[in-house]
């Protein structure tokens, strides 16, 4: 189990597996607008039909990350999100494809993200989607397997803080 104010904690452990800012798989859905205000416009490499937009911010520990949003220019659709170290490094890549219309806004169906420090690939496909559409009560709660040991990852995290003699951040409250 994981809760939302335990999530700073991840700064604090290496967990071997790609890590990413839920607001910014938000943007890349095509759920969460963007902020205009953050984003400069530059054109692609010369020859081709992109504009991108650009935006750097800081990260929790210091460091800048840059954020590139690639946009063809003749379907008006968005191609490509990708993240860049201060150091230029992508760290992660998302091609988006199969846009449709959802209650007026185009999302895309197919998201190949690519992380190539970690030499992995996931690729999200998406049937049909519904907005507002009614949830069953019981899709929230935790399944019962007797077979299977549930973990508080944000209490697994800050007992080996602790082993390892490092200061343990306390969790926020909701």
């Amino acid at each position: 189990t994981w809760q939302h104010q335990d999530a700073e904690l991840l700064q604090n452990v290496d967990l071997g597996v790609p890590r990413m800012e839920p607001a910014w798989l938000m943007e890349v859905l095509g759920v969460m607008p963007l902020n205009a205000a953050d984003f400069a416009i530059s054109t692609g490499p010369a020859g081709g039909q992109e504009l991108w937009l650009t935006a750097v911010s800081d990260n929790p520990d210091g460091s800048s990350v840059r954020r590139v949003i690639k946009v063809d220019t003749v379907s008006g659709l968005i191609r490509e999100h990708a993240i860049y170290d201060q150091d230029r490094t992508l760290l992660v890549r998302a091609s988006v494809s199969g846009h449709k219309s959802v209650g007026g806004h185009l999302l895309p169906r197919e998201v190949a993200l690519d992380f190539p420090q970690m030499q992995t690939q996931l690729t999200l496909r998406f049937g049909p989607v519904e907005t507002n559409c009614r949830l069953p009560e019981n899709l929230w709660m935790m399944p019962v397997n007797r077979e299977v040991e549930v973990v508080d990852l944000g209490n697994h995290i800050r007992a080996e803080l602790r082993r390892r003699g490092q200061a343990v951040p306390q969790s926020r409250p909701n």
